[in-house]
């Protein structure tokens, strides 16, 4: 598969011709679906001129080419793609919205951490609460306590949960103070 989509990229035609066309098997008529390895994609994606770089990309979105996870998980459906979950069913045995507040943050969290094991991640967002209803994103820490609201929901950067904290705020307003 990696040689036909080489071969493509490399080839005198115009990839953005090509773009919207299936392959059409002419012995039985039918079309056929090519599949690729995220690893395979991401090398073509590398060696690619820039017109193979935006081909790949119009098929299969960019954010599969993007290294960074921070620049391509913004959302919860974002995560589940991430995690590989499938996000109409997510939330399928929470109870209320404390718990589905909790799972969406277990699961942006374990985006983040990308395979990493949270025992192996110390950094977690840190969150103001003013008590009148005010509630914001304070800053992250990775050890020690102080007199804001923390959350062990971990991350192996404070890059990340600051991310996370940002991102998730509203869950985790409702993750910590029920309301």
């Amino acid at each position: 598969m990696e040689d036909i989509i080489n071969k493509f990229l490399r080839s005198k035609y115009d990839p953005f011709f090509y773009m919207g066309c299936n392959i059409l098997n002419n012995k039985t008529k039918t079309m056929d679906t090519l599949q690729i390895t995220k690893d395979s994609a991401m090398k073509a994606h590398t060696e690619a001129n820039d017109k193979g770089k935006k081909l790949l990309e119009n098929l299969f979105g960019k954010k599969h080419f993007v290294k960074n996870i921070l620049e391509r998980c913004f959302d919860l459906r974002d995560a589940c793609i991430e995690t590989g979950k499938d996000i109409n069913t997510l939330f399928a045995s929470a109870k209320d919205d404390y718990e589905r507040a909790e799972i969406a943050i277990k699961t942006f969290a374990e985006a983040l951490r990308e395979g990493k094991p949270e025992r192996e991640c110390f950094y977690y967002p840190y969150f103001y609460n003013n008590g009148s209803g005010g509630f914001s994103f304070d800053d992250t820490n990775d050890d020690g306590t102080y007199s804001s609201v923390g959350a062990r929901l971990r991350v192996d950067t404070a890059e990340k949960a600051a991310h996370l904290g940002k991102i998730m705020l509203e869950d985790y307003k409702t993750y910590l103070t029920g309301k």
